[in-house]
């Protein structure tokens, strides 16, 4: 998840509870800095969107450091930005 911009929208990655072996990173509760996940779940590199703030109904924590490179390198794998 980005930071909103002046409009309020932000981007972000999907996450399921879905094993996902392509474009995916595996996270737990050990990759969270912040909350907790109530199972195993992946984000789904290949499955961004932009959304508005005023939508999101539940945050669930935050990625800790490692777990937020491991998905941001697997986004700009799929982007070709690296």
């Amino acid at each position: 998840m980005t930071h909103q911009d002046r409009h309020g929208d932000f981007i972000c990655a999907a996450v399921t509870s879905v094993p996902t072996e392509e474009l995916a990173v595996c996270i737990d509760d050990a990759s969270m800095r912040t909350g907790h996940l109530p199972r195993k779940s992946w984000v789904r590199c290949d499955k961004l969107f932009t959304l508005s703030e005023s939508i999101v109904v539940r945050h669930y924590g935050s990625l800790n450091n490692t777990a937020y490179r491991g998905v941001s390198q697997k986004i700009c794998q799929h982007l070709g930005c690296e």
